[in-house]
């Protein structure tokens, strides 16, 4: 399967951080991202395309992915099995799913930059007042910021029940605004 096979499909997000899950998921338990290749210059990479509800998350409106890297992603080596299904709403699925991206993914993709990824600045909004509301008691309006975005996937990353591994893909912010409600900026789906 070539690099561009691998990326233009269409993926199941399952799991994300709060302040993640609102502007990537829209609030949804479950959502899909359809990924097709649009080149821009010279660069060759993906854009986010309206999948079955014809809407594109405004975090994603403008977002251009690029291919990063060379080494493909491994799991084993980020010291991982394959991540059971995800279950919203189940609390040990969940602590599974952010202490393997806590303990052994986002180390992993920071300890490994030649890692193969997608890579662009999507929009988050930021929790905090501009500027010029700060100090004056003012709620400020929503607004975003951007910021750094990495996909990254692992081919048989997810146990799935049909006993059929699946396509894990991890979506890193990087440098998304840390809070209770996003401790590391991530969103997790399949393919």
């Amino acid at each position: 399967m070539s690099a561009m096979q691998i990326w233009n499909r269409t993926w199941t997000l399952m799991r994300a951080d709060p302040n993640m899950a609102e502007d990537v998921m829209a609030g949804a338990v479950q959502a899909t991202l359809k990924l097709e290749p649009e080149k821009r210059g010279k660069t060759e990479g993906f854009v986010v395309a309206r999948g079955d509800s014809g809407y594109v998350p405004v975090c994603f409106a403008d977002l251009f992915l690029a291919y990063q890297g060379t080494q493909i992603p491994n799991l084993g080596t980020a010291g991982l099995e394959p991540l059971p299904f995800y279950q919203a709403g189940n609390d040990d699925h969940e602590a599974h799913y952010c202490n393997a991206l806590d303990n052994s993914l986002i180390p992993y993709f920071t300890s490994n930059p030649n890692l193969m990824r997608l890579e662009g600045t999507m929009k988050i909004r930021c929790p905090w007042p501009r500027n010029a509301t700060q100090g004056k008691g003012q709620a400020s309006d929503s607004h975003y910021v951007d910021t750094d975005v990495r996909f990254y996937q692992f081919e048989n990353g997810i146990c799935h029940a049909s006993d059929k591994n699946a396509t894990l893909l991890v979506i890193w912010a990087p440098d998304s605004p840390r809070l209770p409600t996003n401790p590391d900026g991530s969103v997790m789906g399949i393919a």
